[in-house]
């Protein structure tokens, strides 16, 4: 009850409205623990959203914002070093991301349908016990996509206008290293 929304008023303006809605989804997620440092997480997640009530101007059953079917598989490797004069751990994942197309979306809000992609990262650690190294790569393969739908107070188009969906970052690469003490 009362779930406040994003509507095009009569007058060509964005405004907020309370209307009654139902938000229903899941997730569920494991991980398999192997020999010799390795494990394997896996997940999915889903989340649907349903309007009880109409605002005005709009007739799309469908409640904007809600993320589409969405996967993750993840491989992992720790292993600690002991014999060395500092011993350190290493930790090592790959995962692989994947997202449904998203095609319950509310188009009397500006939504639009976005495709389902797949992304891979990478990333590599070293610890010590005062030191970290940390380096990946985020989108390994540089696939384009964008994650969600972008109408909301859209300062590049204007907020009576047709937005632009904004896609997320290429392939990204990074790098940092800590100290404690």
């Amino acid at each position: 009850n009362d779930y406040i929304y994003q509507v095009y008023a009569s007058e060509g303006y964005k405004t907020f409205r309370n209307i009654d809605a139902h938000i229903y989804g899941g997730d569920i997620t494991s991980t398999w623990y192997g020999k010799n440092g390795f494990s394997l997480d896996a997940g999915v997640a889903i989340h649907r959203g349903k309007k009880d009530s109409q605002p005005e101007n709009n007739s799309d059953s469908d409640l904007g914002q809600m993320a589409p079917l969405r996967s993750r598989v993840a491989l992992n490797f720790e292993r600690e070093f002991s014999g060395h004069s500092r011993p350190f751990t290493w930790y090592s994942t790959i995962e692989c991301v994947h997202a449904n197309e998203d095609k319950h979306i509310d188009t009397d809000a500006g939504e639009k349908v976005l495709d389902g992609w797949t992304v891979v990262n990478f990333r590599l650690s070293l610890r010590s016990s005062t030191w970290t190294l940390v380096c990946g790569v985020d989108n390994l393969l540089d696939e384009t996509y964008s994650e969600a739908n972008s109408y909301e107070w859209d300062v590049i188009s204007g907020a009576s206008s047709d937005p632009l969906i904004v896609n997320e970052p290429g392939r990204f690469a990074y790098l940092s290293l800590g100290y404690q003490w």
